[in-house]
């Protein structure tokens, strides 16, 4: 179940954007330091968020709690 599940994930990531180079440099930072890096939002969850905000033309967004800060 878990191979599928990343099989999955990995198809998605490759019909979504791709983060930037400080996105990626945060996440390894984050994955490598700290400790409680399963909080991690990820490339996904990220390109997910970066899609609605488009989608509904925000020029404003305020996100509370964003733990190392990449999804903001």
């Amino acid at each position: 179940m878990l191979n599928r599940d990343l099989k999955a994930e990995d198809y998605c990531l490759t019909k979504t954007t791709t983060p930037s180079k400080i996105c990626e440099e945060l996440f390894d930072y984050t994955t490598k330091n700290i400790p409680q890096a399963g909080m991690l939002i990820g490339p996904l969850g990220g390109s997910v968020l970066g899609f609605l905000t488009s989608a509904v033309n925000a020029k404003r967004v305020l996100e509370v709690g964003c733990f190392t800060g990449y999804s903001a």
